[in-house]
């Protein structure tokens, strides 16, 4: 829920043309759930010129937040290949996934 208020509320920055507001907030969403990046697509419309701006500030609200963890202990990053078996009764078989899940960021770290 905290997470979908900070991306409600980067977005609103983003439409009101307050970059630094938009970051931070991106920054603070993507803090409490790290699946909360979806949002930066959107958050990326300001202008050309305040992209950077928008970037900035999200990358320095989430760098020191999670900093620390991936340093302490780099496998930490290994959370993100997760793979959950498909029971053969599961719906996902009738989309074509019949292995099981697909990992977040395993899919781009695999290929």
């Amino acid at each position: 829920m905290l997470a979908l208020l900070f991306a409600a509320l980067a977005i609103r920055a983003v439409l009101a043309d307050v970059p630094a507001l938009a970051g931070r907030s991106l920054g603070l969403a993507v803090d409490v759930k790290p699946w909360a990046l979806v949002f930066l697509p959107p958050a990326l419309t300001v202008a050309r010129d305040r992209r950077r701006q928008v970037a900035f500030y999200a990358v320095a609200v989430v760098l020191p937040a999670w900093l620390p963890f991936v340093v302490a202990d780099p496998a930490t990053l290994g959370a993100t290949l997760y793979h959950i078996v498909n029971e053969p009764s599961s719906a996902l078989r009738a989309l074509g996934a019949s292995a099981g899940t697909p990992s977040s960021l395993g899919l781009l770290w695999d290929s």
